[in-house]
């Protein structure tokens, strides 16, 4: 029988690393061994919420009434883009599970954000209106393990957590 022939063992290839892009540090704040503040975006007018969605960006809303997207993969330079505008003080965000749906909660209503034509910008559709909005008004938003939108409304009269239907 013959000998088998060892062959040469291949010689791996170094995946290539991304050049880090240089960050100013953020003085004053308190962190763990091994981690390090930065600053790795300014300029947003008093954001109120964040989210990623399922692309890798991250969604952030601004008490004016609006919300920028930025690329968290490739951001250098601090580049936002205004995805959608018009609430009324949006404090709460949430995707939908699945979808690259973006639900919103802002004074007296939920309302959702879809770009169907995938060029970057949110169409707005309000799926529940007429929630109470006394001053100050807090709306909260989730989805639940059981895909269901929850919603929490704060005012000043009282507090209440209500499960919603499956929204079609």
């Amino acid at each position: 029988s013959a000998t088998p022939t060892p062959s040469a063992t291949p010689t791996p290839t170094p995946t290539p690393t991304r050049t880090p892009v240089p960050l100013p540090t953020a003085s004053g704040i308190i962190v763990p061994a091994g981690f390090s503040p930065f600053v790795w975006i300014d300029g947003l007018l008093n954001p109120t919420a964040m989210a990623f969605g399922a692309d890798g960006r991250l969604y952030i809303t601004q008490e004016r009434g609006d919300i920028v997207r930025i690329d968290w993969a490739t951001n250098q330079g601090g580049r936002k883009v205004t995805f959608a505008s018009g609430f009324t003080n949006p404090l709460s965000l949430a995707l939908r599970p699945g979808t690259q749906e973006l639900y919103v909660g802002s004074r007296g209503r939920v309302s959702v954000v879809r770009d169907p034509t995938g060029r970057g910008f949110g169409e707005v559709q309000s799926v529940i209106a007429g929630l109470p909005a006394g001053n100050p008004s807090a709306i909260g938003i989730a989805f639940g393990p059981d895909g269901k939108l929850y919603v929490s409304i704060g005012a000043t009269c009282r507090a209440e957590i209500a499960r919603m239907p499956p929204l079609a």
